[in-house]
């Protein structure tokens, strides 16, 4: 936690944080802008990514089924400032004696980049690399702070809304519509899982001790 910081914000707010929007968007600029760079500093500027598999069904007696393996993946962009921003202004609500302030955000320039390669294609096609990179199109967030009357801020939770990504590939695959949108489908759902566990984990953790 860093506490000494956000006490001073607070008491320089005259406690207004938790129950006035300009405060509330303030603080969250301010955690946004200075204390989590200094956090993310201290991390990679490329993050690896987690190998995965997957199979596409055949679909007739002109293809046959397709293997696809993706490895040596690397996420950049997270560390590089802004790496969230505030979306609207923020909100709160009143727990008993506590107060829950909530925002959505909007993360920085994020893109995974994969190398990989599949086999079956099509009926006598042998193993072809392929790689693969995603440019992520405006993902979001969404954020809570706890603030409890004698005791400073936490993060009460951390949700990725979405992560919606293009993706543009080494070559073009030799695939009919059908089993290209597969593809596709199966390609985005495993870089969008690999690219969520780094941002529920070190992202999450410096998030948590910087608020």
């Amino acid at each position: 936690m860093n506490a000494a910081l956000i006490f001073a914000f607070i008491s320089c707010a005259g406690g207004a944080i938790i129950d006035e929007q300009p405060a509330l968007n303030n603080y969250v600029d301010t955690i946004f802008n200075t204390v989590l760079p200094t956090y993310l500093a201290n991390r990679p500027r490329v993050f690896s990514l987690e190998n995965f598999r997957f199979k596409v069904r055949r679909t007739g007696i002109t293809n046959r089924e397709l293997n696809a393996e993706f490895h040596n993946g690397r996420l950049t962009g997270l560390t590089t400032p802004p790496a969230l921003k505030r979306i609207g202004d923020c909100g709160s609500v009143r727990d008993g004696h506590n107060t829950i302030m909530h925002c959505n955000l909007a993360f920085g320039q994020l893109n995974a980049t994969y190398n990989g390669s599949v086999d079956g294609e099509s009926l006598f096609a042998s193993s072809n690399n392929i790689d693969v990179e995603a440019f992520f199109t405006r993902p979001t967030g969404f954020i809570e702070v706890l603030f409890v009357p004698d005791g400073p801020p936490s993060l009460k939770s951390w949700s990725i809304l979405s992560l919606n990504m293009v993706l543009r590939f080494s070559r073009d695959l030799d695939l009919n519509s059908k089993r290209r949108r597969v593809f596709h489908e199966k390609l985005r759902k495993n870089i969008g899982d690999a690219v969520a566990r780094i941002i529920r984990g070190p992202l999450r953790e410096d998030l948590n001790s910087s608020v």
